[in-house]
Order: C-alpha cells, then sequence, then structure tokens
C-alpha cells in the first residue's frame, strides 16, 4: 500500500509490492 497496486516481477501481485 505504498502508492498503487503496482505489480512487480515477483510471484504474486499483491505481495509484488513489499518486495
Amino acid at each position: 500500500m505504498q502508492t498503487a497496486h503496482i505489480p512487480i516481477h515477483t510471484q504474486d501481485t499483491h505481495l509484488g509490492e513489499e518486495v
């Protein structure tokens, strides 16, 4: 919940922000 739900290159999108 930093800015927007930006899908980072990770396993999940909801956890992609906290990587």
